[in-house]
């Protein structure tokens, strides 16, 4: 069925008349007609009562008519989505980074979507965890590649998409006494013989399941400064494995926590009304793109994230 079978019947309904139908849609009214007829055939029933100077619909008209108005309302809204994307199709998308290594998981997709749509330009701001979230209640930022712990980053208004999967791993140097654990343990870790760098995003996450003295939980709002400094005192950190494989060639040893639910999340978070409709067609596709490059292991989340107060 044609869309323009629907417009001439709405139209025709609306003012009882094939004539002013005619008119109203730039044909003749014959087309009108003709339309009309063939709507009723692949109907299966007649929708008009036909008299000499006007048309009024049957019962079953009635019905199809109150359906076709909110059926041509979502077709018009649908098509004026799509002209606006082509509005935006030159313009670019800003992309926040909470340091840089959050998007290192992220890199094939992005390459894969520039592929598909090179005349989008991708523009990529650093920033780092609260300041990176008011980016996109200020507009500074349409969407934020980050980590996810659970309840963390709560705001109001922002949805997380998860697109992938990261273990969280403790890394130590071999002259910690951790060094020669199987899998490190929540007494393990509250043990441990020297301080524990941590980024802020897992500061809480932390203390869910561990009490570690104040003097030796040093937390960093920075992914690279978390690992520099870490690194550099020879101290124990806290990170993911991805972070490891990127930043580390060195001695450091990696070990995982026994009997602890430690995975962080990869995703974009963004705001839930943004107005730039190549926000929500990059995200979609970052879906798909990972869906087919992880199949075997597809991941679709999506949370709203409700922070108490924003200021």
């Amino acid at each position: 069925m044609k869309i323009e079978k629907l417009y001439y019947f709405e139209s025709a309904a609306r003012q009882k008349s094939f004539t002013k139908a005619a008119s109203e849609c730039l044909v003749a009214q014959p087309a009108i007609s003709h339309s009309i007829k063939s709507l009723e055939s692949e109907l299966g029933f007649d929708v008009f009562v036909r008299d000499k100077k006007n048309v009024s619909l049957t019962p079953q008209g009635e019905v199809f008519y109150n359906d076709v108005v909110k059926i041509l309302d979502k077709y018009d809204k649908a098509v004026e989505k799509a002209r606006d994307f082509s509005n935006y199709i030159n313009k670019k998308i800003i992309i926040g980074l909470y340091g840089f290594s959050a998007a290192i998981p992220m890199v094939p997709i992005l390459k894969e979507f520039k592929q598909n749509f090179p005349e989008i330009e991708l523009t990529f701001k650093r920033s780092h965890n609260t300041s990176c979230f008011e980016s996109i209640y200020a507009g500074e930022c349409d969407l934020i590649i980050s980590y996810c712990c659970p309840d963390e980053f709560a705001y109001d208004d922002i949805l997380f998409k998860a697109l992938s999967e990261d273990k969280l791993v403790l890394a130590v140097p071999p002259e910690s006494n951790l060094a020669d654990k199987e899998s490190i343990s929540a007494r393990d870790l509250a043990n441990a013989d020297r301080n524990i760098h941590v980024l802020d995003t897992y500061e809480n996450y932390i203390k869910n399941f561990v009490t570690i003295p104040y003097e030796k939980l040093k937390t960093e709002t920075d992914i690279e400064l978390l690992h520099f400094s870490g690194f550099l005192n020879r101290d124990i950190i806290f990170t993911t494995q991805s972070e490891m494989d990127f930043f580390h060639k060195s001695d450091y040893i990696i070990k995982e926590f026994k009997n602890i639910d430690s995975k962080a999340i990869h995703g974009v978070f963004y705001k839930k009304n943004n107005l730039n409709p190549l926000v929500h067609v990059f995200i979609n596709l970052l879906s798909k793109i990972y869906f087919y490059m992880h199949s075997h292991n597809p991941i679709f989340i999506i949370k709203i994230f409700h922070k108490k107060s924003h200021d």
